[in-house]
């Protein structure tokens, strides 16, 4: 990104002084103590009267001038590390039924394998890796394991109080 293109970045979220989460819907315009989460540059809150259109948060222009400024921030950055966190706070989350339906061309009636439910965690744990272990089995460890083990990487995952995963969650 080129520095002058780093003041037309428009983000939904800002931190103030305290490191708390501002919305733009909750700023005052301007200035007032809202920071990058990535850069920690200041930022200014943009409200856009016009109908159908979206108020923002900005770099502030004077940092545009300083060479080599680069920020890698956004938005869905910072939605993704909150889901982390809300899930791992709530401990719980609420899945849609699962249903299977006849393949395309075909007639038949829609088959529900689970119904609408909510899952409970013992315990969430973020980043963990699912690999295949010695016995053929799935193992997982927040550490990556070789390339010939790995299966995949979650975002977050569910565990019950026998430390046996229960639900997988990929944030996007």
């Amino acid at each position: 990104m080129e520095p002058s293109e780093v003041t037309h970045q428009q983000h939904s979220y800002a931190k103030d002084a305290e490191g708390n989460i501002v919305l733009i819907r909750d700023a005052r315009s301007g200035r007032g103590g809202y920071y990058c989460f990535d850069c920690h540059k200041e930022l200014q809150a943009v409200h856009r009267h016009v109908p159908r259109t979206v108020s923002y948060f900005r770099h502030d222009p004077k940092y545009a001038a300083e060479p080599g400024f680069r920020c890698a921030y956004s938005d869905e950055t910072t939605r993704h590390q909150l889901g982390k966190q809300i899930l791992q706070r709530l401990a719980r989350i609420k899945v849609p039924a699962v249903v299977k339906r006849a393949p395309d061309g075909q007639e038949g009636a829609p088959m529900v394998i689970s119904v609408a439910k909510e899952v409970h965690a013992h315990v969430v744990r973020t980043e963990v890796f699912f690999f295949l272990n010695e016995q053929g089995g799935i193992g997982w460890s927040q550490k990556r394991p070789n390339e010939a083990e790995f299966l995949i990487r979650v975002d977050v995952a569910f565990f019950d109080k026998h430390d046996n995963p229960t639900l997988l969650i990929e944030l996007a």
